[in-house]
């Protein structure tokens, strides 16, 4: 939002049967949609609300991110004139009301900021009260949780065109003072396929800074001066001096050898590719020779099988068995206004148990998927039993859950995944490694995902399991590193991607823009379960391929036998149970032979 904005005085309505209720609105003309802040709405309001569309995102001027809860129709009394529109709901706004650009296009004649004066389509006219500058006092924390660090915009000082497949250092400047921790903008950086590299910086206003931007599409992407590529945020943690790499304005290109770089250069910018996270090293060093996914060779035509041996092995770096570390967006975890730490003990556990307990903690340890903890916060760890007899650690976030705000943003339709896969005549599927541990969690939510046993206490500094938002989270990050690639040549069910064609030299092009956008995120798949040029697939509970749906035999094998007569007019009442066992009487073009 720009400053100096014209504000007026203003009511507004939700229902037809209310009051208008008085309020200052903005007139902001740099900022698109209209928004309105929630705690405007009495009590209720979300009955009159309606969810907004996926991937709906919004920021401030200084690139942090809003988060739209839901839109509503309101209608805006200015003087004598009724005017309604569609407004996008968020909790954290400095202002009661937005009229953004998209209001102004509906309803507004003209603007004179000479005379401080607005008209409106009608005729009428509306002198502004004052205005805005954006300048308002931070919002007290709320009551159990942390306050707000302060935020500056990165921006750069130049002009810059970075080429494709590159990675390019560049000039920034930001206002803020001391160190802080540089961050991307993951909604709006990803559109433009521009990645910024994490960095711990001190800033100063009148010096500049060097950054490095990473372009992972084909195209060369020209950003203007002054264009926010990251923000800044405090931070008080360890500070490890480096050594300058060299002057800004450097060019390297991904995955091209350079014959007279340094052995230190080339192992940095080795395991930069291959996903290792130098902060947390690995337990063991990466095998020089990769494991390659299973090939169904008797769906390769004859002439493509060098292509498709050139395309495992350029994207070999996938199924490097190490752990991945996806920036497009961490967790959050925003609890309930009043919610307090919850403590807890460790649960009582056996000599076997307290074995299995300490081996994970070790593993986890050794990822750099926890670190210890001295939060306020504690959950026990608990021991549930795998269908093979062996025990799998968890850790019991029920409480946590039940004060946690909920992540509205969706899971695909199962059976809309399935049915769309029903043509596809060649399929692959891909299986994340370990998948929500490649989300980072944010730094101020770190402490609530902390478990206490009798090794100790820690936290997760990844995406742990057991939290009611992690599934959200994981499928809005895969959907943004795919985006403009899902429902077109794959689809994606949290960690299950499916890559489907009409052909098989098809195929092979759209494996490498998969495999692309998964290099350039950073995300490591797991070998095993990843299985390429399939007739047919296993797809969730399914298998589909060929114009065919079939169930998995193992879902069913209870059923075999036991079903008494009449019981396909009994599944076909059952809500849902039908299409999974079988028995459903719908007729869908694609399918045959059930």
């Amino acid at each position: 939002m720009r400053k100096e904005n014209f504000e007026i005085r203003a009511s507004n309505k939700l229902a037809p049967w209310q009051t208008p209720m008085p309020t200052r609105a903005v007139v902001d003309t740099g900022a698109g949609p209209s928004v309105i802040r929630a705690d405007m709405f009495p009590e209720g309001w979300t009955e009159h609300s309606s969810r907004v569309p996926p991937r709906t995102q919004m920021s401030d001027a200084s690139g942090q991110l809003l988060k739209v809860n839901a839109e509503v129709s309101l209608t805006i009394y200015v003087g004598g004139t009724a005017m309604e529109y569609a407004f996008l709901v968020v909790k954290s706004l400095s202002v009661p009301l937005i009229l953004g650009w998209n209001f102004h296009r509906d309803y507004v004649d003209t603007i004179s900021p000479k005379s401080q004066r607005i008209k409106w389509d009608d005729g009428t006219s509306t002198v502004a009260v004052g205005s805005w500058t954006g300048n308002t006092r931070p919002a007290p924390p709320r009551r159990g949780n942390k306050p707000k660090a302060h935020i500056g915009a990165i921006r750069l000082r130049q002009e810059v065109t970075v080429g494709p497949r590159c990675i390019q250092a560049v000039q920034v400047c930001c206002s803020v003072k001391e160190v802080h921790l540089v961050r991307e903008r993951p909604v709006q950086m990803s559109r433009r396929k521009v990645l910024l590299h994490s960095a711990i910086l001190k800033f100063s206003p009148d010096i500049p800074r060097s950054l490095y931007l990473k372009n992972i599409g084909d195209a060369p992407v020209h950003l203007t001066k002054g264009y926010v590529v990251g923000t800044a945020t405090a931070y008080n943690g360890p500070l490890h001096v480096v050594a300058n790499e060299g002057e800004p304005g450097a060019v390297s290109r991904i995955g091209v050898d350079t014959p007279d770089k340094p052995d230190e250069e080339a192992e940095t910018s080795r395991r930069a590719e291959e996903g290792i996270d130098e902060g947390q090293p690995p337990p063991h060093l990466p095998d020089e020779t990769y494991p390659k996914p299973e090939v169904h060779w008797e769906g390769v035509l004859d002439a493509l099988r060098g292509d498709v041996d050139d395309l495992l092995e350029e994207y070999r770096a996938l199924w490097a068995g190490q752990l991945g570390k996806v920036y497009v967006i961490p967790h959050r975890i925003e609890v309930t206004s009043g919610a307090r730490p919850l403590p807890a003990q460790p649960c009582l556990a056996s000599h076997a148990s307290r074995v299995v307990i300490a081996k994970e903690v070790e593993r986890q340890r050794d990822l750099g998927v926890i670190e210890p903890s001295s939060a306020e916060w504690a959950f026990p760890v608990v021991l549930v039993p795998k269908p093979d007899g062996t025990m799998r650690s968890c850790v019991d976030y029920r409480q946590l859950n039940e004060v946690t705000v909920r992540d509205v943003y969706p899971l695909p339709r199962m059976d809309d995944c399935i049915d769309f896969l029903g043509d596809a005549k060649v399929s692959s599927t891909l299986d994340c490694n370990s998948g929500y541990w490649q989300i980072p969690v944010a730094d101020e939510g770190c402490d609530e995902t902390t478990f206490v046993c009798h090794e100790g206490t820690y936290r997760y500094i990844r995406l742990p399991f057991g939290l009611s938002n992690a599934p959200a989270t994981f499928q809005w990050a895969i959907d943004m590193i795919l985006g403009g690639l899902t429902w077109n040549s794959c689809l994606v069910y949290l960690d299950d991607i499916t890559v489907f064609s009409q052909s098989a030299g098809e195929h092979v092009e759209h494996l490498r823009e998969v495999f692309a956008a998964l290099r350039g995120a950073v995300v490591s798949l797991k070998v095993n379960k990843c299985h390429v040029f399939q007739a047919k697939v296993e797809y969730l509970g399914h298998i589909v391929g060929r114009g065919q749906l079939q169930v998995q035999d193992k879902n069913i094998r209870g059923l075999r036998g036991r079903l008494p007569r009449g019981a396909r007019r009994t599944c076909a009442a059952s809500s849902g149970c039908e299409t999974f066992i079988g028995c459903s009487s719908r007729t869908t073009p694609k399918w045959h032979g059930r």
